[in-house]
């Protein structure tokens, strides 16, 4: 094809990709709820054991609304890539040769499938640890005991009994609740029960035959709260460093089957490539140590099949090769 022809088929195939992502966005948008809900549910459950309210807030007026919108489009791009990368397919692969063509076709649904492993591990094992470690770890910091004045000096400064009306106390409350482990089964003949869940520190009761929350103590003194937009940023980012790192792998395949460096070279410098993976896992993910582990682990581990599948490409190129 001439210049202009190679022009118009990128336009067409950019046109056509922009279609099929703009599809997939507006489809996405009817079920972004549902996505922020699914994506929000380690933070929910690690609030939830930790004896905390399991909401999230807005700390600006249109950042769920942002955050919304956000999800909707990324979704829309996540669901709407094997159609964008069959338009990138359809365009580079007249310059190929059928060598190269055969490597992208063989390699290119491994190094997908790699990446939403990536993102799959992040979300269903990195989330639920990173978020129960920070949510339970305000835990340790409970109330110093009574915060009512208790020295002379402090009732000096904090009390004042002149101008506190004068009240009568209350009768005691004969009401006693139980402590629980776990939620007793449902009363019959429609009865009542009210008991205190021990892991939660929640007061709850069976209303119609469901549990009800009625109050909650906060077992620290510090109350964890999480902004939906920042937390959603945080989730998102987390995910997608995931997944880039699972391609280790074919980067080292890569690398040893061009013979820019042998795997031999590669597990020599073993020590020098965990340090370099804990550095670059600090640097990828979130400030917290539990993810910068949970990437540098799996990276390494990744880096050790990396090295079996580069001597097996090592092998293929020196059979290739003339003699």
């Amino acid at each position: 094809m001439s210049f202009g022809d190679h022009l118009e088929e990128l336009r067409r195939r950019v046109i056509l990709s922009l279609l099929g992502i703009a599809v997939a966005v507006v489809v996405c948008v009817f079920f972004a709820p549902t996505i922020i809900g699914f994506l929000c549910r380690p933070i929910l459950l690690a609030l939830n054991e930790g004896g905390y309210p399991p909401t999230l807030y807005q700390d600006e007026v249109s950042q769920l609304f942002v955050a919304y919108l956000q999800v909707a489009a990324l979704a829309g791009v996540i669901i709407a890539s094997p159609w964008v990368f069959y338009q990138v397919w359809l365009f580079v692969s007249a310059g190929l040769y059928e060598h190269e063509r055969r490597f992208v076709r063989v390699y290119g649904p491994v190094s997908l499938g790699l990446f939403l492993l990536g993102a799959v591990f992040a979300y269903f094992v990195v989330m639920p640890f990173a978020m129960r470690f920070f949510v339970v770890f305000n835990n340790q910091f409970s109330l110093p005991g009574d915060v009512r004045p208790a020295g002379p000096i402090e009732r000096l400064v904090y009390s004042d009994e002149e101008r506190r009306p004068t009240t009568t106390a209350p009768a005691p409350s004969p009401l006693e609740l139980p402590v629980l482990d776990e939620d007793p089964p449902p009363p019959a003949g429609g009865r009542s029960t009210i008991w205190m869940d021990h892991r939660t520190h929640q007061v709850r009761c069976y209303v119609d035959g469901e549990v009800r929350t009625l109050a909650r103590a906060s077992p620290s003194m510090v109350t964890p709260i999480f902004a939906i937009g920042e937390y959603m940023k945080f989730t998102i980012v987390l995910m997608f460093v995931f997944g880039i790192g699972f391609q280790t792998p074919l980067v080292i395949m890569f690398v040893a089957r061009i013979g820019l460096l042998s795997t031999q070279a590669m597990a020599s410098k073993r020590r020098v490539v965990i340090l370099l993976v804990f550095i670059l896992a600090a640097i990828l993910t979130p400030p917290d140590v539990i993810s910068q582990i949970a990437l540098a682990i799996p990276m390494w581990g990744l880096f050790e099949l990396g090295l079996v599948l580069g001597r097996h490409a090592e092998k293929k190129r020196r059979a290739v090769q003339p003699q």
